[in-house]
């Protein structure tokens, strides 16, 4: 997720910016398939960054606490 360009989708904790376009990412992946039997996919660390900023901020109330 680390690896998708913030300006189409933010999904995970690492933003870089210039990153793989969404359809980079399908197109790569259908060419390596086209090579090779994909047998599995990992999506590793989704974590919206809207929730955590929430989480921060909540942690910060005597609400939570």
């Amino acid at each position: 997720m680390d690896v998708l360009d913030p300006s189409e989708i933010i999904a995970a904790v690492g933003v870089v910016p210039n990153g793989l376009k969404i359809d980079e990412v399908v197109r790569i992946i259908n060419d390596i398939s086209k090579e090779a039997e994909i047998v599995g996919l990992t999506v590793a660390e989704p974590m919206p960054r809207t929730a955590i900023r929430i989480r921060e901020m909540l942690s910060r109330l005597p609400l939570v606490k």
